[in-house]
């Protein structure tokens, strides 16, 4: 039996209610959430995409806290620029991003957006002052559950529900290779993944990411094999033991996979340049010339 996942609620007023401490401030925020017309949050809802979009820079390269009485987010700034939807966020979520130092810390209306992402299921601090011991690479991180039901079940969803579940899931890889495909090469490019306490978290991880790009675009056709890239390394920042890191690569073969047009999370540039061939000099033979001793 097919399933259809349009209305199924991602996050209510109850569920954002419950992030708050206190009944008052509580009430605050479910009335912003309904005065933008977020409740009940569906994968249907119209402000959903932009939604997901923050929680999944938020993820990838950032994090949310929602501590004590308190609740931000940020996205870690890359080596280069990311495609951040800001003007997206601001027109449907009447969000803000601001720039300080090496990140975008949430700004106007953050708090509230972090505790949404927070009852949505993304990865979040949920201890105050234990931002090193909850980081994703200690504790381990997945992408939230509505974002695993529909790489799970993609082959038994409705029509209607795959197409809907398609462009979230594009998405996913989108941001993925935003904020982590920065290692390219002359053979293709390299996606990183996010670090993880232990190789069959990663291991899953990685999987995640191969299955969503087969089943999008099949003709990439990613190896979880010869693909995936894992190895132990220490922890970078020195808070506990080693962790696992890793890559998918994509070789320019694989790239080529991707359509050139639609939502894919490469765009190409054809450059001319001849590369001329080059007459193989025939090597001098080792026969002696003439008499030798």
């Amino acid at each position: 039996m097919k399933t259809d996942i349009r209305k199924k609620a991602i996050a209510t007023g109850d569920s954002f209610a419950s992030t708050y401490n206190t009944v008052h401030w509580a009430e605050k925020g479910v009335a912003f959430m309904e005065s933008r017309g977020i409740f009940p949050l569906t994968l249907s809802s119209p402000q959903m995409p932009a939604i997901n979009r923050l929680g999944l820079y938020s993820y990838y390269s950032g994090a949310i806290t929602v501590a004590g009485g308190d609740a931000e987010g940020h996205i870690i700034r890359g080596e280069k620029e990311y495609h951040l939807p800001r003007e997206e966020w601001e027109d449907r979520l009447g969000f803000m991003v601001k720039e300080y130092q090496n990140k975008w810390s949430f700004s106007k209306n953050g708090a509230y957006y972090a505790r949404l992402l927070h009852s949505a299921g993304w990865h979040t601090i949920t201890e105050p002052g234990k931002d090193g011991k909850q980081r994703k690479a200690s504790v381990g991180s997945r992408l939230p559950p509505y974002l695993c039901e529909l790489i799970d079940n993609y082959d038994r969803l409705t029509k209607d529900s795959r197409t809907l579940a398609g462009k979230y899931l594009r998405d996913v890889i989108s941001v993925w290779f935003d904020t982590k495909g920065r290692v390219v090469t002359e053979r293709g490019v390299r996606v990183r993944l996010l670090s993880q306490p232990t190789e069959e978290d990663l291991r899953e991880q990685a999987e995640q990411l191969v299955s969503v790009v087969n089943s999008l675009y099949p003709n990439v056709g990613l190896d979880k094999d010869r693909d995936i890239n894992v190895a132990e390394i220490k922890d970078p920042e020195k808070k506990g033991e080693n962790v696992f890191g890793g890559y998918v690569s994509f070789s320019l073969e694989k790239l080529l996979g991707f359509p050139a047009n639609g939502a894919t999370p490469v765009k190409f540039d054809i450059r001319i340049e001849p590369r001329w061939a080059r007459k193989k000099e025939k090597k001098p033979s080792r026969k002696t010339i003439g008499g030798g001793f």
